[in-house]
């Protein structure tokens, strides 16, 4: 038996040889790939937690509101903040697509920054302002999506 495993590999070197190489090469390949997917997965986490600075749980539920006390339930440093889809204006520009947030003061301490805002005030950043051309004391509206059970689109959808 091993002299006829012999003999035919004798026999048929070559197709051995570049079966060979090609598992060789399909295994570098492989290997190559999962090591650079496993360092972008790293480098992509560490970027992600960096931006979220001291955030640890997040409460996300498109169209639905929670009331203000949960983030006081929640203990801790907390903050509570509502996000919804909008546009921003001004006498001569108009900007669709604009995330608008709704937070409270203990919000802007996640960032490290001790920030007021007075009532019917906003901040913008700067690719907004740039877009709408505004500036510090410039009058800038705001119209939001009206949550509902429903999204818009979905008489489209059938």
């Amino acid at each position: 038996m091993i002299r006829l495993a012999l003999s035919s590999l004798r026999y048929y070197w070559r197709g051995h040889l570049g079966v060979l190489l090609g598992v060789a090469l399909a295994a570098a390949v492989l290997t190559g790939s999962l090591l650079v997917g496993d360092s972008i997965d790293g480098s992509l986490r560490k970027h992600a937690l960096r931006r979220l600075g001291e955030i640890r749980y997040a409460v996300d539920a498109p169209n639905a509101f929670f009331a203000a006390s949960l983030a006081e339930r929640v203990g801790g440093q907390t903050a509570a903040a509502t996000r919804l889809r909008g546009m921003a204006m001004t006498d001569d520009r108009q900007i669709n697509q604009v995330q608008v947030i709704g937070c409270d003061s203990n919000f802007w301490t996640f960032a490290g920054a001790r920030f007021e805002l007075a009532e019917n005030e906003v901040a913008l950043n700067a690719k907004l302002a740039k877009a709408l051309n505004v500036g510090v004391g410039d009058e800038v509206s705001l119209r939001v999506e009206k949550p509902s059970l429903l999204p818009r689109e979905a008489p489209l959808a059938a």
